[in-house]
């Protein structure tokens, strides 16, 4: 950390700055909102039973697996012949969108408080991240705050009305959907061995005609 000229103190709690902690608390709740919204539409385009689809889900802990699991599975349904929907184009902006956010959520949630000791409404985060040196002190303001969660909760309903247009399309997609229980693979024919690329199909046999 930098030398400061005037001492400070890290906060166990944002008593000091009720204002803010109250921010901070609408912000967590928009966002506990918004993971909710990604686990509902994870479901509803897996249609794995719930007690699965529930286990899958929160057995990832960050919000950066939430979102890689529902654009893989999303991936698969919203496709026609290889080729994404428009629908799966929206959605992988959107869930770009939406991690940007959980970045900047993310540092709220998990970088310490401080408040200086002459003034202890001043609050600020040790940014402690990085590979530079010194640690970076942020003074944060309830605006920030309070934008941040007008962000989420927008980007919410965003999620729940793509889901809305997305819902009736997704039963006939999902039948679309090989039924074997095998692992398809495609290799082209440069990558396969050279006796493999050589060899031919046995050729079929005419059948009898009675």
């Amino acid at each position: 950390m930098a030398k400061q000229t005037s001492p400070f103190i890290i906060r166990l709690d944002l008593g000091n700055a009720p204002d803010i902690a109250a921010e901070l608390g609408h912000m967590c709740v928009a966002w506990a909102a918004m993971e909710f919204r990604i686990f509902v539409l994870f479901f509803l385009i897996t249609k794995i039973p719930i007690a699965l689809a529930r286990a899958t889900f929160y057995s990832h802990y960050n919000a950066r697996n939430r979102i890689s699991l529902l654009r893989a599975v999303a991936g698969m349904i919203l496709q026609t012949e290889g080729e994404p929907l428009p629908e799966m184009i929206e959605l992988d902006r959107l869930l770009t969108k939406i991690g940007k956010t959980a970045k900047a959520r993310n540092q709220y949630v998990h970088d310490p408080w401080g408040a200086w000791t002459k003034k202890p409404a001043a609050v600020f985060q040790m940014r402690l991240g990085g590979r530079g040196l010194l640690g970076e002190g942020t003074p944060i303001r309830k605006t920030q705050l309070f934008y941040l969660t007008n962000q989420i909760q927008a980007e919410h309903r965003q999620l729940h009305d793509l889901l809305q247009r997305v819902r009736p399309l997704l039963p006939p997609l999902r039948r679309q959907l090989d039924k074997t229980r095998f692992l398809a693979l495609a290799f082209s024919r440069k990558e396969l061995p050279r006796e493999i690329r050589r060899a031919r199909r046995p050729r079929r046999q005419p059948s009898s005609q009675e």
